[in-house]
C-alpha cells in the first residue's frame, strides 16, 4: 500500500547557510490492513516523517526520496492532487486535541467541515454522517458532544473526536501520532482498543507512532525503531522485542518490565 524509499528531510535556515537534517534515508513499507508501529524517543523525527507522508511540511523543508501510495509517488503529485489524497487516502490523528481542534467551533461542526471538503452533501447529510462517526468512536450523549466546544470535553473525549475526524473520509491508511501520550493508562488502553476495532471494521492500515514500546506489544504486527532520523531496526514486533539487534532498541526496551517483554514470545 505505502512504500517509503530513501526519504530524507532537511530544514534550511536563513540564506540557506544552516541545514538541519531530520530524516536520513528512511525506507519502510506499510501493508494493507496491518498495524505498524513507529517507535522512537522525542526528537527522533517521528512526527516529521508523518508530516512528510502527508506533504504538509513547512516551505523551507527540503525532501528527497519517494513515498509511493497506491502506486503513485506522493512527492510528484500537484497540490490539487495531494488534497484528494489527504483524509480520503491518508489521514492523521494528532497528539494534542487542544492544538488540533478549533477552540471556537463546536466539535460536530468541525467534523462536518472535514466531510464537506470531500463530499458535495447537503447540510443534513453532513450532520448525520458526523453523528455516525461520533457513535463509531464510542462516545456517549452524542447530542451534547456534537454541540460541545473542545474545552468542554475530557481528554479522552477530545481524542475520540480527533479519531472521528481522521475516519471521516474512510482513509486506507490512518497515521496516529502519539494519540495516547497525554492520557492516563486506563484511557490509553481504551483508545488502543478503539483503534484496533476501527482498523478491523474499516479494513484500513494503521501507522502508530509512539515513544512507549509497551503500547506496541500485542498491538502492532511490525515495528520500526527510529533514532536520530534513521530507522535502526525493523521487523515483526515479537521478533524485535524478544531479540533486539540494535543497541538503541535494547536501551528503549530496557524500560519495560522483563515479564512484559517475555510475553513478546520467541523470535
Amino acid at each position: 500500500m505505502c512504500k517509503v524509499r530513501d526519504l530524507s528531510v532537511a530544514f534550511h535556515g536563513a540564506k540557506r547557510r544552516l541545514t538541519h537534517e531530520v530524516l536520513k534515508g528512511i525506507s519502510f513499507d506499510v501493508f494493507p490492513g496491518e498495524v505498524s508501529g513507529l517507535l522512537g524517543e522525542s526528537g527522533s523525527g517521528k512526527s516529521t516523517l508523518a508530516l512528510a507522508m502527508l506533504r504538509v511540511l513547512p516551505a523551507h523543508a527540503r525532501v528527497r526520496g519517494s513515498i509511493s501510495f497506491d502506486g503513485r509517488d506522493l512527492l510528484q503529485l500537484s497540490e490539487r492532487e495531494m488534497r484528494r489524497v489527504r483524509s480520503a487516502g491518508i489521514s492523521i490523528v494528532f497528539q494534542e486535541p487542544g492544538l488540533a481542534l478549533n477552540p471556537v467551533m463546536q466539535v460536530g461542526t468541525q467534523i462536518m467541515e472535514v466531510l464537506r471538503a470531500h463530499h458535495n452533501w447537503k447540510r443534513q447529510r453532513l450532520r448525520d454522517e458526523a453523528r455516525v462517526l461520533l457513535v463509531q468512536v464510542d462516545l456517549d450523549d452524542i447530542d451534547r458532544i456534537f454541540k460541545s466546544y473542545p474545552h468542554e470535553l475530557s481528554g479522552g473525549q477530545a481524542q475520540r473526536v480527533l479519531i472521528a475526524q481522521g475516519l471521516a473520509c474512510r482513509p486506507a491508511l490512518l497515521i496516529a501520532d502519539e494519540p495516547t501520550a497525554s492520557l492516563d493508562s486506563t484511557i490509553q488502553a481504551e483508545i488502543l482498543a478503539l483503534l484496533q476495532k476501527l482498523r478491523r471494521a474499516h479494513n484500513m492500515a494503521l501507522l502508530f507512532i509512539t515513544h512507549n514500546p509497551a503500547l506496541l506489544l500485542n498491538f502492532a504486527e511490525r515495528v520500526m525503531v527510529m533514532h536520530y532520523g534513521e530507522i535502526v531496526e525493523q521487523g515483526p514486533t515479537a521478533a524485535v522485542f524478544s531479540r533486539p539487534a540494535n543497541a538503541f532498541t535494547k536501551l528503549l526496551l530496557s524500560s519495560m518490565d522483563q515479564r512484559t517483554l517475555a510475553a513478546a514470545g520467541p523470535a
